[in-house]
């Protein structure tokens, strides 16, 4: 995930107020994101529990793997020879080693809509749990307990 850092110009001192008001809702944004990929891990992990996915997921990962390694090797032998055509085998195993990753998607895609259709009920359970969590932040956030810890 990447990381987003801000930074404001401001002459003199910033008020004492302002930075506890700045680090409390970096304290909430941090505990939000917690619970957003918590439920994530947790579909994630029951996706994968499904026949069928985990295989589909290996496959499609190994065939990505394999279409970038291929890539990489055009690119070092471009930059080694100092030309702009790629090899020409090389250039062909890449376009059926992408080609390989694209049906590989599509049934990793396919497995996984058919595991969602049969998990539908328990992935709304955990993003409903995950609401609610990050409802009971606001109410703590308001209230001062979400703070009351922190340094």
């Amino acid at each position: 995930m990447a990381a987003v850092a801000y930074r404001y110009a401001v002459r003199g001192a910033v008020p004492a107020a302002v930075m506890d008001e700045i680090r409390r809702a970096h304290i909430l944004r941090e505990q939000i994101t917690r619970l957003y990929m918590e439920a994530d891990r947790r579909i994630a992990e029951l996706h994968a529990a499904q026949p069928g996915v985990a295989e589909a997921q290996d496959a499609a990962r190994q065939a990505a793997g394999e279409a970038g390694h291929l890539r990489e090797q055009i690119q070092a032998r471009k930059a080694a020879g100092r030309t702009r055509r790629p090899d020409p085998e090389l250039a062909s195993r890449l376009a059926v080693a992408r080609e390989a990753a694209s049906e590989a998607r599509a049934a990793l895609k396919a497995v996984k809509d058919a595991a969602r259709r049969g998990l539908a009920g328990q992935e709304k359970a955990i993003r409903a749990a995950a609401y609610a969590g990050i409802r009971d932040l606001y109410a703590q956030a308001v209230s001062g307990q979400l703070y009351r810890d922190s340094p």
